[in-house]
């Protein structure tokens, strides 16, 4: 984790170091949430006109499974 944090700084600062590994970011199962959450900040830091498509696919992903995941959470309370 602390390597992702490190990148995040450093793609703040330049993020055309990092634009063209943005697939290198994109988000696994098992990852934690801490991870999944740098990685998806680390995508909108370094989205480019080229890759903006793959990125929000991935942030569309991540969303999908965020909320199936919470609407089983709920179901299974009720």
């Amino acid at each position: 984790m602390q390597v992702l944090c490190n990148i995040q700084v450093f793609a703040k600062a330049m993020p055309s170091l990092f634009a063209p590994h943005y697939e290198d970011f994109f988000i696994y199962s098992a990852d934690s949430y801490q991870i999944k959450a740098l990685k998806l900040d680390i995508l909108s830091i370094i989205a480019l006109d080229s890759s903006i498509s793959f990125v929000l696919k991935e942030f569309q992903v991540f969303h999908i499974k965020y909320m199936f995941f919470w609407t089983l959470l709920e179901y299974e309370f009720i």
